[in-house]
């Protein structure tokens, strides 16, 4: 009987590991995922701010060529 419950507690121990282990890299795939919409969301600033400045420009060359 003893034997058969240091092997139930051997048994309950490696199981909690793999939770362990599962939640891990759940939580490791959770990380990668907002870590990724993060970056797309840079890009998108910095293609955002691009055309921004781009419309900038040609704001700027329309008024000198208007004002000449």
């Amino acid at each position: 009987m003893l034997i058969n419950l240091k092997y139930m507690v051997y048994l309950l121990m490696i199981d909690m590991g793999f939770m362990l282990l599962l939640f891990n890299i759940f939580q490791l795939l959770i990380f990668m995922l907002l870590l990724l919409l993060l970056l797309l969301f840079i890009q998108q600033l910095i293609m955002n701010s691009n055309l921004m400045l781009r419309l900038g420009m040609s704001l700027k060359s329309l008024k000198l060529s208007l004002s000449l």
